[in-house]
Formats: structure tokens, sequence, C-alpha cells
């Protein structure tokens, strides 16, 4: 008890808010390189590449996501947060400096691709991190609040950028990003702190048995890969997201050939889905800290499963927009609920390593669900009901899933009481 003490009086030095939403403000400079959209054709227009090896880039950066996690996450459980995050912040803008300067494909897939992968998720395990060591009492609201930064840098970068492009060229709007992100990072980094690194077992008795009922034990990924339980969490995230990349992927093509959108419509509600999915980081996240993140997770896979059958059953733009916010809303809740899930199955003092494996669930669901989309749409001349019924089965597959870690979970946590 006394550790939990200290930790206590560590913690009242600082203020936890400033910290997240510091953090907030770094995940939001990280989100503009999901922008690159923006960038692709105007890159390629400049320096005469085809847009598909110009794309080839963002994938790089995205593709690496779980080797700098799992990095990141080392540092971080050591207790060196703050400096990873000022490091990875410079990196990013560095990355994009470096970009406007390329003249031939691989230097802007060391640039772009490489560098600010490694920006991109050095920082964000960092943020999340870090964090959620101060918030153990709401970890699933801090987790959402941190990640929407995501979303909202997105949605911030990529009209600016398009603006900035049309005003001075790509390569000057890289690096006048460059040093946007520079500024921004430099004065959220100044205000963020390092959490303390407690125990898992006594940050366990801070925390309401009601919010996490599991049997949160320190693990280190070797152990933790010899689980069952490491492979259920995994799945989970794979299934949790697989329908919301079937339509983050694919949904201006989805709405204008299934449901006779016109591309500005169309461009609308992606708008509005990823809004959804910012505000599903929080919703979900919150709800988690109140009902036990499986419960909630069981309670996702529900509405995810009836917003594909919307998509299915209802032929007309209403059957579309209810599926578009649902599936919205459910990617961003099962992002922010992964991370306190890990915690509370494999313990606070690796989390940062341990969830980067478990981000690996993630990486085959975004390898897999959009190309087999894509696929679907391709050979039925545009119509994705095929993806959509997988997407359910998928829902139905989760739903068992998160059903058999509750079960788990119950009688580990039956066997320790009875042991104790």
């Amino acid at each position: 008890m006394e550790r939990t003490k200290s930790i206590e009086q560590a913690t009242t030095k600082v203020n936890r808010w400033v910290v997240l939403f510091a953090s907030v403000g770094i995940i939001i400079c990280q989100g503009g390189i999901y922008a690159f959209s923006v960038f692709s054709s105007p890159l390629a227009a400049a320096n005469g590449w085809s847009v598909p090896d110009v794309a080839l880039a963002f994938t790089i950066a995205v593709g690496i996501s779980p080797l700098p996690i799992i990095i990141g996450g080392r540092i971080s459980d050591k207790g060196k947060s703050r400096e990873l995050i000022l490091f990875s912040s410079l990196l990013l803008a560095a990355s994009f400096a470096l970009a406007g300067l390329s003249t031939q494909l691989w230097q802007l897939y060391l640039t772009y691709g490489l560098l600010g992968g490694f920006g991109l998720n050095l920082g964000y395990i960092a943020c999340v991190n870090n964090s959620q060591r101060f918030f153990p009492d709401k970890r699933g609201l801090c987790s959402g609040i941190v990640i929407t930064g995501i979303g909202a840098g997105t949605m911030i970068f990529a009209p600016l950028g398009s603006w900035l492009i049309e005003q001075f060229g790509v390569r000057t709007t890289f690096i006048q990003l460059g040093a946007i992100f520079l500024v921004i990072s430099l004065i959220c980094s100044a205000l963020i702190r390092n959490a303390p690194i407690e125990d898992s077992a006594e940050a366990k008795e801070e925390t309401s048995e009601a919010v996490s009922p599991t049997i949160e034990e320190n693990f280190d990924w070797k152990g933790m890969i010899k689980t069952l339980r490491f492979y259920l969490v995994a799945m989970l995230y794979a299934t949790g997201c697989f329908s919301g990349l079937v339509i983050s992927s694919n949904a201006a093509d989805i709405g204008q050939n299934m449901f006779g959108l016109t591309p500005m419509v169309a461009a609308t509600f992606v708008s509005i889905y990823a809004m959804c999915n910012c505000l599903g980081r929080v919703l979900w996240g919150a709800l988690s800290d109140k009902l036990t993140r499986i419960n909630t997770f069981m309670l996702l896979f529900m509405f995810i499963a009836v917003s594909l059958l919307s998509m299915i059953f209802i032929k007309a733009t209403v059957g579309f927009g209810i599926g578009l916010i649902g599936l919205g809303l459910c990617e961003g809740g099962v992002a922010a609920m992964m991370s306190p899930l890990t915690i509370e199955n494999f313990g606070s003092k690796n989390q940062g390593v341990n969830y980067g494996f478990v981000f690996l669930g993630f990486s085959v669901a975004a390898f897999i669900a959009p190309r087999l989309t894509a696929f679907i749409g391709e050979k039925n001349s545009g119509d994705f009901t095929s993806a959509f019924v997988t997407g359910v089965i998928v829902a139905v597959i989760g739903f068992v899933l998160a059903f058999s870690l509750k079960q788990i979970n119950a009688g580990l946590t039956k066997k320790k009481n009875k042991n104790a």
C-alpha cells in the first residue's frame, strides 16, 4: 500500500488532464500522415510518377506499424514516454520536410514511409501508454480521447494540405506542414510528464471490480503469447475492426454503386464516417469503463451486425447512412478499448510492448478486409452485398470470442478468489 500511496503522491503533482490533452495535440499532428490521399496525385504529377507508386509510401508508413509500436512500447514501459514523444514528433516533422525535398521514389519511401511510419507509431504508443497510466480509473475514456487525435488530424490537415498545395505547390506544402507539426509538438511535449510506473497488482486495488473484473497479472510478451487469452484478444481486434475497414476503404464506391449517391454526396458520407469514428472512441471507451470491456465488446458486435444488415436490406440512402454511422462509431470503439483490454488481461508493467503484439490483429484485418471488399465489388459489378454478409459472419465470430474470453476470465477470477 505504501507503494500505491507514493504513486498517488507523484500523480497529484501533475495535472493528468493537461497531460491527456497535450497528448491529443501530439496525436493530431500524427493524424496528418493519414491525409496522404490529398498529396498522392500532386506528388505524382510534380515528379512524373504513377499514383500507385506514390501510394506505396503510405502503405509502408502504415504497414510497419507493429514494429515501432513494439519498440516504442518497450521504451515507454521504462518510464521514458515524454522523451519518446519528443523524439517521435521530431521524426514526423523531419519526415514531412524531407519528403518535400524528395526527387526519387526511394527517397519518398524512406522519408514519408519509413521515417513517417516510425514517427507516427512511436508517438502513438507513447501517448496512449503514458496517458493511461495517469488514468487507471478511466482507461477506456482516456484511450478514446487520446486516439481521437488521429481522426481529428486527418480532418484538419487534409483540407489544409489541399489549400496549401493550391497556393504553394506540393513540395513547399510538405515543408510547411513539417514546420507546423514541429511547433505544435514542441509546445505539447513541454506539457507532458512521465507517468509513474506502478505495479499492476497495486494499480488494480485502485480500480473497481465492476470496471475491470479480470486477472491483471504482469506478463511479458513471451509469457503472453503462450496464453489462449492473447489469441482471443488479438482476434477480437481483428474481428472488431474488420467491418469498419470494409467500409472505410470503399465507402465512396459503395455509396455510388449501390445506393446511387453522387460523388459529392458520397464524399460527404466519408467525412461523416470519420467524425463518427472519432466520436465512437470516446463514447464506447467511456461506456466500457462502466459495463466492463468484454460486455461492451459483446454489445458492440451486435451494433456491427445491425449496421451491416441495414445496408443489406434497406436499399436506400437511409440504409447506407445507418450502416456507415454505426460502423464508424464501432470501429472507433474497438480502437479505444483494445489498449485497456490488453492491460486488464496481461498487466500494466509491459503494457506498451504487449499492445504492440496485440496490434498484429489489426494488421491482419487491415491486410485482408480492404482487398477482399474491393475484389467482391469488382467481381459483382459494384455490388458489395457479399462483403456485408461476410462482415456479419465475422461479427458473430467476434461475439463468440468475446463471450469465450469472458468465461475464461470469470474462471480465473473464481480460482483466484478460492485460493485467496
